[in-house]
């Protein structure tokens, strides 16, 4: 959106992101308590609260995949398609492992999570993009006023306009 290295910022961001939602997801133990990188008031508040956990990791890929794509209604049908299976194989992944049971009811809070942050980076996206082109504006405009140049067409005689 803003540049490569927001691009690389946010595209690590979301690569890590899905890979700690596999490690939790396909952990032996549920409980969040029990995983030594969370704080453990956060993993007793997402004990307490199966839903909510499921949602909150959606909204941060959703709303990281929208900016990584520019909030573009095509791109961001792909990202809710992508989650939405991500968050399928996440769940069918815990059928095989034992001490977990897979649920649908996770997979539809892992589709609303993404859906929830993907329309909450739509205005940031948009934001964003008009803060961008009034820098890039304000830049011409210095440049033309430091170096003289003018805007203008160039002569019909040098123009190609097959």
């Amino acid at each position: 959106m803003s540049g490569p290295v927001f691009k690389r910022v946010a595209a690590s961001l979301l690569g890590a992101g899905l890979l700690i939602c596999l490690f939790l997801a396909w952990r032996p133990s549920p409980f969040m308590s029990e995983v030594g990188f969370i704080p453990h008031g956060v993993g007793v508040w997402a004990d307490a609260n199966p839903n909510l956990r499921t949602i909150i990791p959606f909204i941060v890929l959703g709303m990281l995949g929208a900016l990584l794509t520019g909030a573009r209604l095509r791109r961001l049908g792909a990202l809710i398609f992508g989650l939405a299976i991500f968050s399928a194989l996440l769940e069918a992944g815990q059928a095989f492992i034992p001490g977990r049971n897979p649920q649908l009811a996770d997979v539809a809070f892992g589709i609303g999570g993404a859906l929830i942050g993907a329309a909450l980076a739509v205005p940031i996206s948009w934001w964003m993009r008009r803060r961008l082109v009034k820098r890039w504006n304000a830049r011409a405009t210095r440049a033309v006023a430091t170096t003289g140049a003018t805007w203008r067409k160039r002569p019909a005689s040098v123009r190609n306009d097959d």
